[in-house]
């Protein structure tokens, strides 16, 4: 699944909290510093969720894996 999406807010804590919205709304914690990659509000991004890990790493500026611990209500969660 893919989804563009347009920052909305960035918080300046560590680790920092993203607002994104678009195709749909999503927060992501990250410590955008410690990573090198910079976000502002109005920037336009893409969230690329897949079941396996993507063996090209080159294509993405930042890279996450995870799993998928809860669903429901609407909201899903990803560690």
């Amino acid at each position: 699944m893919e989804f563009s999406l347009r920052v909305v807010e960035v918080d300046d804590n560590f680790p920092n909290t993203i607002k994104l919205k678009g195709d749909v709304e999503a927060t992501l914690e990250l410590p955008l510093d410690k990573i090198g990659v910079r976000l502002a509000a109005g920037d336009q991004v893409k969230l690329v969720i897949r079941k396996e890990k993507d063996g090209d790493l080159s294509q993405y500026r930042i890279y996450m894996w995870g799993l998928v611990y809860h669903v429901g209500g609407g909201v899903t969660r990803i560690s």
